[in-house]
């Protein structure tokens, strides 16, 4: 089973994640969708699975994004794009682009550095401290912060990596007029929708995104190697090129010596000892005395410096981002081989996947009806552990509420085991409780999800918001909160179907806080149920 992921996968996967989504919460919740997810299962995924072994929900996912990439193939047509194949599409343009930028960039100052008039020879101090130490440098700064990075440390603002990403940011802009001309009007707002996405899905993808900015940086540090390398040679070989050293510190030849000799200390084992640095006696003859001129300066001894100087620039330069672009690739790719799609939108598509769809008058589609006369195959929602978690009632419904039936609606709709209930709304010191014990709870290693019954009809207040932003404070970036909607009581049940214009206001005031394991779900829909 193909489960290796790339960012274009991940990108597709938000697109179809948020159709799915969509489907979720238009104003009457379509079965539609739900039906089509679950013959997809039936048919196109559990065939595939090898008897008696229960697959990962990374597998799963990545199976069901494969057979929704086909199914969209064949409803838009070939010749259209996704919006992963758009991604590789324009990120190869744009890698390009920073290589030749950089070849450019770097030739021309390796150019500006080898200017000579046959006067006065190159400086070879400024080449060596421009392209040689300040990149040396460069590459031992990005080597710490990745190191940072690494132990999770917060790493300080720089300025390299935000103007590469505000030129992404016009890159992406661009993206979105050319996704207007090549895609229908009624897949542009998805498009667009998965921009944003990607934008806010640090907390779930941790620093993947962070990669392709890293790639771009060392891409164009490749590139200014190469151009300044090229340049190099071929000033060496086209023209008669001079080189000397001068200081206005009082450096004496064998000082200068030993720098030389320290920095040739990579390659020096490997080369002839008068290709891999200048010997004292070169360097003491290379020596630039203003007053002096250059004319009794010996020609063996200003051309004694191209060799380092190549070298210098290949081994300080080009070899540290070569390597620097590695260890991105390799970290990308474990970052990739970790995911395991353990977060609230992929909950909700595998609950689509593992459950038949049964109308209120008790069909089912004709396709799935062999398959609820038996269990149903049921998808892991966590490969190591059942979830298990707390609910959280508001006092004005808490007497009425039947703790049994709260248990069955949440297992349908969450795919959570309660084992337990807190009355919340007495008070904020009495809330400040609640969290106290839920927080307790997590130390004793008990329930780490949190289910909140809210009746619609209240709509969402900033006091409301707050305490669900207090719940995620306590539970970390990757516990599961829950919202369960309730329309108003009625005689005998306070579980009622929700308003279509009190779903939405909540779905648009949860959404608006950007948590991708915040979850909100109508708890009773009224034209479906799932089948218990």
């Amino acid at each position: 089973m193909k489960s290796r992921w790339h960012l274009e996968d991940l990108i597709d996967l938000e697109y179809f994640l948020h159709r799915v989504e969509r489907e979720d919460t238009m104003d009457v919740p379509p079965a539609d969708g739900r039906e089509q997810d679950r013959e997809i299962y039936l048919h196109r995924i559990k065939p595939q699975f090898v008897e008696g072994i229960t697959p990962s929900r990374r597998v799963i996912v990545r199976l069901w994004l494969e057979v929704r990439r086909q199914m969209e193939k064949e409803e838009i047509g070939r010749q259209r794009v996704l919006p992963g194949e758009l991604f590789s599409q324009v990120w190869r343009l744009v890698m390009g682009g920073f290589l030749v930028s950089g070849i450019v960039a770097g030739g021309w100052l390796a150019t500006s550095l080898l200017s000579y008039r046959g006067t006065e020879p190159v400086n070879v101090s400024f080449y060596v401290a421009i392209l040689v130490v300040a990149q040396a440098g460069l590459a031992a700064i990005t080597t710490f912060f990745l190191l940072l990075r690494r132990r999770h440390w917060r790493l300080p603002g720089g300025v390299l990596y935000p103007l590469v990403r505000s030129l992404l940011a016009t890159i992406m802009g661009w993206l979105r007029k050319r996704v207007d001309e090549r895609v229908s009007g009624d897949r542009r707002e998805e498009f667009s929708a998965v921009i944003g996405l990607i934008k806010g899905r640090g907390t779930v993808y941790g620093t993947l995104f962070f990669w392709p900015l890293f790639f771009l940086v060392q891409t164009f540090g490749i590139g200014f190697n190469l151009g300044g390398l090229a340049s190099t040679g071929l000033r060496v070989v086209g023209t008669d090129l001079a080189f000397g050293w001068q200081s206005t510190l009082h450096l004496s030849a064998g000082a200068v010596h030993r720098l030389v000799r320290n920095i040739s200390l990579p390659w020096s084992w490997a080369l002839p000892p008068d290709i891999a640095a200048p010997s004292l006696s070169q360097i003491e003859g290379s020596r630039m005395i203003l007053k002096d001129g250059i004319y009794h300066l010996s020609t063996a001894d200003l051309v004694a410096w191209w060799p380092f100087l190549l070298l210098a620039l290949c081994c300080y330069g080009l070899v540290p981002r070569l390597l620097l672009l590695v260890v991105g690739v390799v970290a990308q790719y474990r970052a990739l081989a970790r995911l395991d799609f353990n977060n609230s939108a992929c909950d909700r598509l595998l609950q689509r996947l593992e459950r038949p769809v049964v109308r209120l008058d008790g069909t089912v589609t004709p396709a799935l009806v062999e398959e609820a006369d038996r269990p149903a195959a049921r998808v892991s929602m966590d490969d190591t552990r059942v979830l298990t978690g707390v609910a959280l009632i508001p006092d004005d419904v808490f007497d009425n509420c039947s703790l049994d039936r709260l248990r069955v609606l949440v297992r349908q709709v969450f795919s959570l085991e309660l084992e337990t209930s807190y009355r919340i709304g007495l008070g904020l010191a009495a809330d400040q409780q609640v969290l106290r014990q839920i927080a307790g709870g997590m130390d004793s290693g008990e329930p780490w999800s949190v289910v909140i019954l809210q009746e619609a009809w209240h709509p969402p207040i900033r006091e409301t918001l707050a305490f669900l932003q207090e719940i995620r404070a306590i539970l970390g970036l990757q516990g599961r909160i829950g919202v369960g909607l309730i329309g108003k009581p009625a005689v005998g049940t306070i579980f009622t179907p929700v308003k279509d214009i009190d779903w939405q206001t909540w779905r648009r005031k949860i959404a608006s806080l950007g948590d991708p394991n915040l979850r909100i779900e109508r708890l009773i829909e009224d034209n479906e149920r799932y089948d218990a």
